[in-house]
């Protein structure tokens, strides 16, 4: 399962920074239709914050493989032993049901909207826009398992 994750990992992180890099460009499109008499691009607001999303949503689900995500820290350092473990157990449980419910919802919503274009972008579909929740919930979710498992196993 590990070699899968690591696969996956590697792809998520591709695929977010190449979105990174088109809201980048999106961004620099967007501010040259401002200060650039003659130039026009309408599809750069909506590219730039379609992309941002599908950077944001992968890259969450990578930060849940290595423990970054949001904890409560005060309450970790004063708890030790079975209550430690308890504890870490407990969030990876619900970073796990939160991801099984993204996942859920987000593939009802990418259905929902599946055949719906986007204002600007006619030839864009919004599944593309609603398509990064399900498959972010998916991955936190078995980022959260390896991470259960782990701890179980006393790897982490």
């Amino acid at each position: 399962m590990k070699k899968a994750l690591n696969l996956l990992e590697y792809i998520q992180l591709r695929i977010a920074a190449l979105f990174l890099f088109m809201f980048i460009i999106s961004v620099i499109l967007q501010v040259m239709t401002r200060y650039v008499p003659g130039f026009t691009a309408l599809w750069t607001e909506d590219a730039a914050t379609y992309s941002f999303i599908w950077s944001m949503m992968l890259g969450a689900a990578v930060m849940v493989r290595y423990k970054a995500h949001f904890s409560m820290g005060i309450l970790n350092d004063k708890l030790t032993g079975k209550w430690a473990m308890a504890n870490k157990l407990f969030i990876h449980t619900l970073v796990g049901l939160f991801g099984l419910l993204m996942a859920y919802y987000g593939y009802q919503l990418t259905m929902q909207f599946w055949n719906w274009s986007v204002n600007s972008l006619p030839i864009l579909s919004q599944r593309y826009v609603w398509m990064p929740l399900p498959i972010s919930g998916l991955t936190i979710f078995l980022y959260s398992i390896d991470n259960f498992v782990d701890e179980i196993k006393g790897t982490n």
